[in-house]
């Protein structure tokens, strides 16, 4: 915020220039910070180096941060739609081309009814990611010096904003090549958590992504396991809104 108010008063014309290309960063971080390969490679690191030696605050530090994942996630997709109103404004100002977007999560929407919420997070954001893509091209087409549009398309290859959309692309479809239809074991102890039981064990502490409807929503839980070389590993599932309580209801 300090970096767009220096924008916006004309003290960081770097920013003001690339605005669109801070605006996908941000963008591209806070997709990082959902990212189930990045998180997975994430609490692997830190289970692997700092799970025994450190002191016990330390680890309690690491844990407490671990868990601001999405926070860092909102916070860096708030950031990202800051610069990119910072960004069309400047475009009205000049004159030049548009696009806007933003979303917003109400908790009680999300508690109670946690696909909705999942739904129109994933569709709104794909179809955000094409705006994103079609607001870069169209950006860099156009040549502000010269008011004049550059349709030959040679240089937007050499733009940062377009290896930015290129990375958020990548982490997006990363997970996709990861997906497998596995059976499961399903315990339902209370009415707020289920316990779901799969085959082959896996390092304690990570990450994993439930879903009876893939295209639909994922669900996130940890993992729990006595090891890699043990028969089986779980996820301890607290059941968010009536939709994803049905997954375990109905097959349990």
């Amino acid at each position: 915020m300090i970096g767009l108010g220096l924008a916006a008063s004309g003290h960081f014309p770097y920013a003001a220039k690339y605005a669109g290309s801070i605006a996908v960063a941000n963008f591209n971080f806070s997709i990082l910070m959902r990212n189930e390969v990045f998180g997975r490679f994430l609490y692997l690191f830190f289970n692997t180096l700092f799970a025994k030696w450190p002191p016990l605050w330390f680890r309690l530090g690491i844990t407490s941060a671990l868990q601001h994942l999405g926070g860092i996630h909102s916070g860096c997709a708030l950031s990202g739609i800051a610069w990119l109103i910072f960004k069309v404004v400047n475009n009205f100002k000049k004159i030049d081309i548009t696009h806007p977007r933003a979303t917003a999560a109400i908790p009680w929407v999300r508690n109670n009814h946690h696909n909705i919420f999942e739904r129109h997070h994933r569709f709104i954001g794909w179809i955000a990611l094409i705006c994103t893509w079609a607001f870069i091209i169209i950006g860099d087409l156009y040549v502000p010096e010269t008011q004049s549009w550059n349709l030959s398309g040679n240089h937007i290859a050499r733009q940062q904003d377009f290896w930015f959309a290129m990375g958020m692309t990548v982490v997006i479809a990363l997970p996709w090549f990861f997906i497998r239809k596995v059976p499961v074991e399903i315990e339902v102890p209370s009415s707020k958590a289920a316990i779901i039981k799969f085959k082959r064990g896996m390092q304690q502490g990570l990450l994993g992504r439930i879903s009876r409807s893939p295209i639909w929503e994922y669900h996130l839980f940890g993992i729990v396991s006595e090891g890699t070389n043990a028969d089986c590993h779980y996820l301890v599932a607290g059941v968010q809104g009536t939709p994803l309580a049905s997954i375990f209801y109905s097959t349990a």
